[in-house]
């Protein structure tokens, strides 16, 4: 085997590198979007609020890939999980693909919308906000399926369990700040921090997935060295 062969073989695959790289997109853009529009307080304004308007393209590149990186990841994936965990980690893969590609497709409406001037659109991307939350329960499986399936031990096993962990929290954060902060009509204002809430669950979701993809590359390189 010549040595082109082998360092091509030693490399993480494309779909692996592909979830780093769209994830180094993702946080590109949404940092971006803060800039673009530094009206926006972060601390209550929903990240669908950075859509709208004349540079909503930017948010919608960054849900486009955060999209693109589940799908990346699902396909790196395709030999590494397995058992029933591991089709429950294949589903919430699939979920999070949809709802961040219905996210990024149909805009939110705006936070000071009311009931008569919801939109479709508006709706669709609620629905999208709902899927995306089988991130966490990809993140969760995935980490019960490789460490049971022994293609993942050590630091390695501990990094999946360390990566769901925080996957999981960005949920809870989310739903720990609607149970209690959220009044009786159900509108957001100021004095409810979905903002930030919001904000860390969309860097939780990066943070797993930059962990998933780089256990993924070290199994990938094992498997090649063996």
């Amino acid at each position: 085997m010549s040595l082109s062969t082998d360092l091509a073989a030693a490399r993480p695959s494309r779909w692996t590198r592909a979830v780093l790289g769209l994830s180094a997109l993702f946080v590109l853009a949404f940092a971006a979007t803060h800039v673009l529009r530094p009206g926006l307080d972060p601390s209550w304004t929903p990240i669908s609020e950075h859509a709208i308007g004349e540079q909503g393209a930017v948010m919608t590149i960054a849900f486009l890939a955060l999209a693109a990186a589940c799908g990346a990841l699902f396909v790196a994936w395709r030999r590494a999980l397995k058992g029933w965990q591991g089709v429950v980690a294949r589903i919430g893969l699939v979920l999070g693909f949809l709802g961040f590609a219905l996210a990024a497709i149909f805009p939110g409406d705006s936070v000071l919308a009311t009931p008569q001037t919801t939109t479709v659109a508006g709706m669709v991307h609620g629905v999208g906000a709902v899927l995306a939350d089988g991130v966490p329960l990809a993140a969760l499986f995935a980490a019960w399926s490789m460490t049971r399936a022994g293609g993942v031990q050590g630091r390695q096993a501990g990094l999946m369990w360390l990566g769901a962990g925080i996957s999981v929290s960005g949920f809870v954060a989310v739903v720990v700040v609607m149970a209690t902060f959220m009044p009786a009509s159900g509108r957001l204002g100021p004095e409810v921090p979905i903002g930030w809430a919001g904000r860390y669950m969309m860097a939780t979701h990066v943070i797993w997935l930059v962990i998933a993809a780089w256990v993924q590359a070290r199994v990938e390189r094992a498997g090649a060295a063996a």
